[in-house]
C-alpha cells in the first residue's frame, strides 16, 4: 500500500512539473480585452443587444458596487434589473472609454483597475461622469475570464 502511495505521489509531482507555467502576458491581454468588451458591449445599439453583451461577460454570482452609494448589486439578476430594467430606453452611449493603469494576474484572479470616461442619453436626459474603476475577474474552467466584481465612483460633470 504504501509503495503504491508512494508512486501515486510521484505521478502527481512529475504531471505538475510538466505543466506550462501561466502566460502572464496571454492573461493580461485577456483581461484587457474583458475590459475592452465591456465598454463596446454599453456602445451596441438597444437595450436588448446590451444586456446580452455586458451580462455575458459577468459571473452568475458577481456584485457590482455602483457609486453615488447606491448599495450592491448581487448576481445577475440584480444587476440585469439596475441595468437593464424592462420596458424602458436603451441607454444611448455618446462617449464610453475605459482607461486601464494596472492589470495584475495572481492564478486565477485578475484585477483591472483605471480610470474612465461616460457620457450617455438615458431617456431625455444627458449624464456626464468620470472617475475611478476596478474590476476583479475570474479565470472559469473553459479558461475565459469574467466578471466577479466591479466597483466604480461616480465624478458628475457639470
Amino acid at each position: 500500500m504504501r509503495l503504491l502511495l508512494l508512486i501515486s505521489s510521484m505521478l502527481i509531482v512529475a504531471a505538475c512539473a510538466n505543466e506550462a507555467p501561466p502566460d502572464r502576458n496571454a492573461d493580461e491581454s485577456a483581461l484587457r480585452a474583458l475590459d475592452q468588451a465591456y465598454v463596446d458591449g454599453w456602445k451596441l445599439s438597444g437595450a436588448a443587444a446590451q444586456d446580452e453583451a455586458v451580462m455575458a461577460l459577468f459571473t452568475e454570482s458577481a456584485v457590482i458596487r455602483p457609486g453615488l452609494g447606491t448599495p450592491p448589486k448581487r448576481g445577475a439578476d440584480e444587476i440585469r434589473a439596475f441595468w437593464f430594467p424592462p420596458d424602458t430606453p436603451a441607454t444611448k452611449i455618446i462617449v464610453f472609454d475605459h482607461t486601464p493603469d494596472s492589470i495584475v494576474v495572481e492564478g486565477d484572479l485578475g484585477v483591472i483597475s483605471g480610470w474612465y470616461e461616460l457620457r450617455f442619453e438615458y431617456g431625455d436626459i444627458e449624464y456626464a461622469q468620470d472617475g475611478n474603476y476596478v474590476t476583479v475577474a475570474r479565470r472559469q474552467p473553459d479558461n475565459n475570464w469574467r466578471v466577479t466584481q466591479m466597483i466604480w465612483n461616480d465624478n458628475k460633470l457639470e
